[in-house]
């Protein structure tokens, strides 16, 4: 005969843990701090993302951002409230658009923001001409599988070729809002020589651009596919 013995279940009480700390939204890709003089490396065009803990904390980085954003777009976001924190953007900013002294003047105007850097390409440690997406571009009105060649263009992030150039590379030598102009270095598909043209660029949206050559507009493009 086999007899039951029962032994105790001891229970241990675990504390329960305080409220998990709340960090900061992060945003990828993200490089921390830029290096002296406030240029990110490898990274032709930029934002600036910050948080904040209060609405009006918010409201103070753009402000400041957009009194020492030299060369820099009117392009900020509507704070978004989120893991405790106000997330705000502005950018694109040009290399040279933030020295790390502003960069400190206004981080310190507001002790409990935190600032972060992110490639408006998304891409980090490749440069980038344009804030625009690379790929395959058609003039507007045409189609994207029955352009004309004369109707298409190819930005690859070092610069515009179209059906009849290939390994561009555009120099932004002044930058006006959206408005990119500079000069666009290109090889010819046939002869295999080397030219240049003035180009003059305005970025209508991430995925949209007006292009003048040499003083001659050449119309609006749309982005049909990316690569």
């Amino acid at each position: 005969m086999f007899r039951t013995i029962l032994f105790p279940v001891v229970v241990a009480l675990l504390p329960v843990a305080a409220s998990a700390q709340v960090n900061p939204p992060t945003h990828a890709p993200i490089i921390e701090e830029p290096p002296l003089p406030g240029v990110v490396q490898g990274c032709g065009f930029y934002s600036v993302l910050g948080s904040a803990r209060s609405l009006s904390d918010a409201f103070t980085l753009q402000d400041t951002l957009g009194a020492i954003g030299s060369g820099a777009h009117d392009n900020r976001s509507i704070p978004q409230f989120r893991d405790g924190y106000y997330s705000v953007t502005y950018g694109p900013f040009a290399n040279e658009a933030l020295a790390a002294d502003k960069v400190s003047e206004w981080r310190d105007r507001v002790p409990d923001a935190h600032v972060k850097y992110g490639c408006v390409d998304g891409v980090p440690g490749q440069a980038s001409a344009l804030p625009i997406s690379r790929g395959h571009y058609v003039r507007e009105g045409t189609l994207c599988d029955n352009a004309p060649n004369a109707a298409i263009r190819v930005y690859d992030g070092a610069g515009i070729s179209g059906s009849a150039t290939r390994d561009c590379t555009l120099d932004v030598t002044e930058v006006d809002g959206p408005l990119y102009g500079g000069t666009n270095t290109c090889t010819d598909t046939y002869d295999g020589q080397r030219s240049a043209s003035a180009l003059s660029v305005r970025v209508l949206s991430a995925n949209r651009f007006r292009l003048a050559e040499n003083g001659r507009i050449e119309g609006d493009y749309r982005l049909c596919r990316e690569g």
